[in-house]
């Protein structure tokens, strides 16, 4: 059995802790998972029930000597053998157990998130990758595209890496149009009304102002902006001042699903992404997405079959394909159809399970010095 210490510095509402929280779900019995995060809501809870006390606390993205020294004991007392490592912050956690426990150490970035730096911060930030890509023995990106932004950007470039599409559960969805129904009427929704649902953070990455701006000229459709974040607030306020009453802000929920049941498409404004799950979940449910042409959406969303991308800022192209999806019940047919068909053949969480866990056992048997 391998023995696999997953490290994460968040544990609340994101696609990282959610990703850590569906290999744990469908975990083979070939691995026993131990996870390092903070005591955030929801996974912290999430975790617990899925792997007891298998667990230590480390603090929400803040580096903590003492704590790193709390796991790498942690680590030595449950004879751990591979460490897991999932986004910047847990990256220096797991560098630094790694070379002190002499573990493999296997990273995932869940994106290249540097748009928002500076020139020197980014400088820095590179510099910083560079001098410790020695100690990373592997790296997963969860998209291609990821991948080509890092060797543009000239990151890892000397680290064996490999390719494992993100994934999402496989809706079990016998009757779409009924389940759709109910679950408009569930939340209180005219089931005449065509939804657009966006499941996201509320933050500068996920751009939910130029969502909330194609929400405002479309008035005739039901916006569904499903999460929180620091801009939610901000949003909300906008909203009422303005008169904009076509967008619902459910806040965050630990049941998205029901509320892309009660959605007929889906909007992704961000400004990038690694693979998007709140894309693949909308397609998991026959959702048409309409995202921008972005890393990660623009290799979700296959341009024209299972839905559009637009260039990010022209809310005007992203009106009109949203629209031209409402006026063609064929097209949105065929769109529902393939979205469905893609999600299942390329991005079913059981397929990325088994590629990682496969990962692993070959990172076991190439280190065995310990």
């Amino acid at each position: 059995m391998v023995k696999v210490l997953i490290i994460s510095s968040r544990a609340d509402y994101g696609g990282g802790p959610e990703h850590i929280y569906q290999l744990l779900e469908n975990s083979s019995e070939d691995v026993k998972y131990f996870v390092a995060c903070p005591k955030d809501e929801p996974y912290w809870a999430l975790y617990s029930k899925t792997i007891g006390g298998s667990k230590i606390e480390i603090p929400h993205r803040r580096i903590s000597l003492s704590r790193i020294y709390s796991v790498l004991k942690f680590l030595k007392e449950n004879k751990i053998h591979i460490i897991h490592s999932h986004g910047k912050g847990a990256g220096f956690y797991g560098k630094v157990i790694s070379f002190f426990a002499n573990r493999p150490l296997v990273h995932t970035p869940h994106g290249i998130h540097i748009g928002q730096y500076n020139s020197l911060a980014k400088t820095i930030y590179l510099f910083y990758e560079k001098c410790t890509s020695f100690l990373v023995h592997k790296i997963i990106y969860v998209s291609n595209s990821e991948k080509e932004q890092a060797i543009k950007e000239k990151l890892n470039l000397n680290v064996s890496n490999q390719v494992i599409d993100n994934g999402v559960v496989d809706s079990e969805l016998d009757n779409l149009k009924d389940l759709k129904e109910r679950a408009k009427n569930q939340i209180k929704i005219d089931s005449n009304k065509f939804v657009v649902s966006s499941l996201s953070r509320f933050d500068f990455a996920k751009n939910m102002y130029e969502a909330f701006e194609i929400a405002r000229h479309c008035k005739n459709y039901i916006f569904l902006f499903i999460g929180d974040g620091d801009q939610k607030n901000e949003l909300e306020l906008k909203a009422k001042m303005e008169g904009v009453g076509n967008i619902v802000f459910t806040g965050f929920t630990n049941n998205p699903q029901k509320y892309l049941l009660a959605s007929d498409a889906y909007l992704s404004t961000s400004r990038w992404e690694g693979m998007p799950l709140g894309v693949l979940e909308a397609m998991s449910v026959g959702l048409p997405v309409i995202a921008s042409d972005v890393t990660g959406n623009n290799e979700a969303v296959l341009n024209g079959e299972t839905g559009f991308v637009y260039s990010l800022g022209d809310i005007e192209s992203a009106i009109s394909l949203l629209t031209s999806i409402v006026d063609d019940r064929n097209l949105y047919k065929r769109l529902s159809k393939e979205s469905i068909f893609r999600q299942r053949s390329k991005y079913s969480v059981k397929i990325m399970t088994k590629k990682t866990e496969m990962l692993y056992k070959k990172t076991l048997c190439d280190n065995l010095s310990f």
